[in-house]
């Protein structure tokens, strides 16, 4: 063998340990990235699990992520903060730095969905009670798949507390106040008698309130009513008597409250003060019932009854113009729309171009 050969396997050998030197520091790089890969996808997944919420959601809002994706969809100034777990999904913390703003991050909602991979219409935006600050909540589970069961506010409730009858897609409680005029509206089997009779037995439960049901058609409804209502009207002449008493009430308490020297009503648990519910379960069939001097009684009622305490809750299955006359829809404080046929009907009810 030569120098030379021997040279050139010298250099060989050393080329060789060289490249197994390289590989070694590949491997370890690569495992190193591997390790810290799946270290990271474990605590991926284990926060997903605590949160009960996809890993591949849960990396979307890994800080890292968050900022990348806040970079491509142009949502700069949006710092994601703590996270928690929702009855529908997760609700995420988020710092308003800049220009960022609640207004700004509401109309960017669809940039923000489409970045974290979330479907259209799943996340609400809601404000925080720092001002620099916003909850961004995202759905993830639908919460009215499985049963809410009502639960009554107590043996005696205040006609003037909160009550809660219905749950929100995003796991929130609606509530309402009684003491207003309530316009429901629904087809047949949209579940409208269902939350009047709810609404109602908590007006028949509060001691400082009286329910009065109007029911034209024969008293199908009113039947559901008898332990509640104070007084049930089932025919025209009943009713109109029943309108018109009314309407004299209205005009005793408005002399009552200019002697006190007050502009409204205030409900007192003794008989002939008390807030009146006057719940109509169609309203059609009263305004066909009634003669010239009982609509304008009901009208006025309705104009003049809130600060009078006396409460018109106004129900149709058929919501047309004809049903819900002006001088009853303009006073409408609240609205309760469930499912209506077309979209002419959803306008009555919530007013054009809201459907």
């Amino acid at each position: 063998m030569t120098l030379t050969d021997l040279a050139a396997l010298t250099a060989a050998g050393t080329a060789a340990y060289a490249g197994r030197r390289h590989l070694a520091r590949a491997g370890r790089h690569l495992a190193r990235r591997s390790a810290k890969a799946a270290l990271l996808w474990a605590r991926i997944g284990l926060r997903a699990a605590r949160l009960r919420i996809s890993p591949l959601l849960m990396r979307r809002l890994h800080a890292d992520r968050w900022r990348e994706m806040c970079e491509d969809r142009k949502l700069t100034g949006l710092k994601r903060g703590n996270m928690r777990r929702s009855a529908a999904g997760v609700d995420v913390t988020v710092h308003l730095l800049r220009a960022m703003e609640l207004g700004t991050l509401q109309g960017r909602i669809t940039a923000l969905e489409t970045g974290l991979g979330v479907t259209r219409n799943s996340t609400r935006i809601a404000a925080h009670e720092r001002a620099d600050r916003a909850t961004v909540r995202i759905m993830t589970r639908d919460t009215l798949k499985r049963p809410h069961h009502w639960q009554p506010p107590g043996d005696a409730p205040r006609i003037s507390d909160a009550v809660a009858f219905a749950t929100t897609p995003f796991g929130g409680r609606l509530s309402i106040t009684l003491r207003q005029r309530i316009l429901f509206a629904g087809a047949t089997g949209s579940g409208k008698s269902s939350v009047q009779r709810l609404l109602a037995a908590v007006v028949g439960l509060a001691p400082d309130a009286e329910l009065l049901m109007f029911d034209l058609k024969g008293g199908a409804e009113a039947q559901h009513y008898r332990t509640l209502a104070a007084h049930t009207f089932t025919n025209r002449a009943s009713a109109e008597a029943a309108i018109l008493a009314l309407a004299a009430e209205c005009k005793r308490r408005s002399q009552v409250i200019a002697t006190r020297g007050v502009s409204t009503w205030e409900p007192e648990d003794a008989d002939g003060e008390r807030t009146i519910i006057a719940m109509v379960d169609e309203g059609s069939d009263l305004i066909r019932g009634l003669s010239k001097a009982g609509l304008d009684a009901l009208f006025t009622i309705a104009e003049q009854g809130r600060a009078l305490d006396v409460h018109l809750w106004w129900a149709t299955q058929y919501p047309i113009k004809a049903n819900i006359p002006t001088q009853i829809s303009s006073q409408m404080q609240c609205v309760i729309g469930l499912r209506v046929r077309n979209r002419q009907q959803s306008d009555v009810v919530f007013g054009p171009g809201s459907g």
